[in-house]
């Protein structure tokens, strides 16, 4: 018979409210691991979209003061070379390559073709240009390779000004 005067917990109230408390530690700590996880994702995303928009930009710089352009295969179908032309010049002002051995678009500068090294630091999956018109080139697929794999496609679209 139990006594009215009695205090303090039973076993079972300990044991309920310790597994409430772990329940509650377990969903705030899987929380806290989803949240960072999703963020460090969007972090090498954007950093990866950084890296195009810097290439895009690069590009449309030198294709802007070039007088004509030509493309050519690369060394697959999912790359090309851009070669640029001054205005009234036969030699060959720059030119944009994807190389295989790092994964990474590099800068060609002058007659003799001096590398320069990658535009970025990210790795290009694709690098393809069209010609619209010899004063119009467009960037069809830019695609880089985060650092956690996740793919960022850009295009774009350039004109040279120094027809």
């Amino acid at each position: 018979m139990r006594r009215l005067d009695e205090k303090g917990l039973t076993l079972t109230e300990v044991t309920l409210v310790g597994v409430i408390a772990v329940l509650v530690v377990l969903a705030l700590t899987s929380f806290y691991f989803n949240s960072q996880r999703t963020w460090i994702e969007s972090s090498t995303k954007a950093v990866a979209q950084r890296e195009g928009t810097l290439i895009a930009e690069h590009l449309a710089q030198h294709v802007r003061a070039a007088g004509s352009y030509g493309v050519t295969e690369g060394p697959d179908s999912l790359h090309q070379t851009l070669t640029l032309w001054l205005a009234g010049s036969t030699e060959q002002y720059k030119q944009f390559t994807w190389y295989a051995g790092d994964g990474m678009v590099h800068e060609l500068d002058g007659p003799l073709l001096d590398d320069r090294g990658p535009i970025s630091s990210a790795r290009v999956e694709r690098f393809q240009l069209t010609p619209i018109h010899p004063g119009l080139l467009e960037l069809t697929a830019l695609e880089l390779s985060s650092v956690n794999g996740e793919r960022v496609r850009l295009s774009s679209r350039f004109a040279l000004y120094n027809r």
